[in-house]
């Protein structure tokens, strides 16, 4: 578990609400915990479900292949058509940056989605594009290893039923619709006695 301590002088001359800050911090630190044991369980899996890519940086052809793969093992894919790959941003810059017919840049020189830009948004762990068939999205919390100073990180694709996920009983929402504002719950505990550490009850 995690916690923060937050005196009554703190709380007092912070210049924003401190136990707003603390609950925050704590409910990130809850859903990172959750997020790395649910990947924990798809990397698991990775040895029985792995697919090669076409050259040394993910392309285009990777998200093509992926797809495709699913769909020849009657995978569906989500209500809006599309699959959901999720990459590290190191890989989602050799993808927007491909120079290669084909890639990323040259398929959507005239086909530019969302306010004439094919990439929509750079928001933080945000959507990168939608191309072959797939939704691209960026994330840290991926697979990583190095093999002889080189850097690899897992990318993964999902159809529809491809990840189930439970909350866990009195500290998460039911049903998250909207993971910006659901949240962990934080409890508070406001401490009425001394200690030997907060001999003066200021904690």
């Amino acid at each position: 578990s995690s916690f923060i301590t937050v005196s009554d002088l703190q709380e007092a001359t912070a210049p924003d609400n401190q136990l707003v800050v603390a609950s925050e911090n704590l409910g990130y630190r809850a859903g990172y915990s959750v997020d790395n044991l649910h990947r924990g369980i798809i990397d698991d899996q990775a040895p029985h479900a792995t697919l090669a890519l076409a050259g040394s940086n993910f392309t285009v052809a990777d998200a093509r292949n992926g797809r495709h793969q699913l769909q020849a093992l009657n995978i569906l894919p989500f209500k809006d058509g599309l699959f959901k790959i999720l990459v590290h941003p190191y890989v989602s810059y050799d993808l927007v940056n491909d120079p290669n017919v084909n890639g990323l840049a040259d398929i959507t020189k005239y086909t530019a989605r969302g306010n004439g830009n094919p990439l929509f948004s750079y928001e933080d762990r945000g959507l990168v594009t939608e191309v072959a068939g797939c939704r691209i999205e960026e994330t840290t919390s991926v697979f990583s290893e190095t093999i002889s100073t080189v850097n690899y990180y897992r990318t993964y694709i999902f159809g529809k039923g491809g990840l189930g996920s439970v909350s866990l009983e009195g500290f998460s929402p039911s049903k998250v619709r909207d993971p910006q504002n659901q949240n962990f719950k934080i409890m508070v505990n406001r401490f009425t006695g001394g200690s030997v550490a907060d001999p003066t009850n200021a904690i």
